[in-house]
C-alpha cells in the first residue's frame, strides 16, 4: 500500500465495525462515520437547537418581501387589478377578473403582514401558495425566460407549501 494511502485506509476497520461488519461500507456509512462527533457533525447539531429562530428568519424575510411585492399592486386599483385577475382564465375561471386581481394583491400584501406575525398562519401559506402557482401559469403562459423570471414563483408555492407543513414556530401568534 502506498504511503499516502494509508490514513485513509487507516478509519476503514473501524467503518466496518459501525455498518456491523456483515457487508462492505457504503457511500452513506462513510459520510455517517466521518461527521459522527467530529467538529462538523458538532456545528450541525447546534443549529438544530434554534429551529424556532429558523423559522421566525424565514417568516419575517418572506413576510417583507411579499408585502413590498403585493403594496404595488393593491395601490395600482382596478386597473391593474383586472390585469393580474386575468391570470385566472387560465385555469379556467373567466368571471370578475377585478375580484381576482385584488384577491391576488390583498393576499400577498396582508398575507406578508400575517406571516410577519404568524397570525392565522397556515392558511395564509395556503392563500400564497395557490397565488404563487396561478402566477407560475401565467408565465408558463406568457412564455417568459425560466430561469430568470418563471421560476420565481414557483419557487415561492414550494416554498410556502413547505411553510404550510412546518408551521409558525414558538415565536408567533399561533400557537401549534
Amino acid at each position: 500500500m502506498p504511503s499516502f494511502a494509508r490514513p485513509f485506509y487507516s478509519f476503514l476497520p473501524a467503518l466496518c465495525q459501525s455498518c456491523g461488519g456483515a457487508r462492505a461500507p457504503r457511500f452513506f456509512d462513510l459520510a455517517a462515520f466521518l461527521f459522527h462527533d467530529t467538529f462538523r457533525g458538532m456545528l450541525l447539531k447546534f443549529l438544530g437547537k434554534y429551529r424556532d429562530i429558523g423559522v421566525l428568519i424565514l417568516r419575517l424575510c418572506l413576510g417583507i418581501l411579499f408585502c413590498l411585492h403585493g403594496l404595488p399592486k393593491l395601490h395600482g386599483g382596478p386597473k391593474h387589478w383586472t390585469a393580474d385577475g386575468h391570470a385566472m382564465g387560465l385555469l379556467g375561471i373567466h368571471f370578475f377578473p377585478v375580484f381576482w386581481g385584488f384577491m391576488a394583491a390583498v393576499t400577498e400584501c396582508i398575507g406578508g403582514i400575517l406571516l410577519v406575525l404568524g397570525f392565522a398562519y397556515r392558511p395564509v401559506c395556503l392563500m400564497l401558495t395557490f397565488t404563487m402557482i396561478v402566477a407560475s401559469v401565467k408565465m408558463h403562459h406568457e412564455r417568459v425566460n425560466f430561469q430568470a423570471i418563471a421560476s420565481g414563483p414557483i419557487e415561492m408555492a414550494c416554498v410556502c407549501l413547505a411553510m404550510a407543513f412546518v408551521g409558525p414556530g414558538r415565536f408567533s401568534i399561533d400557537k401549534d
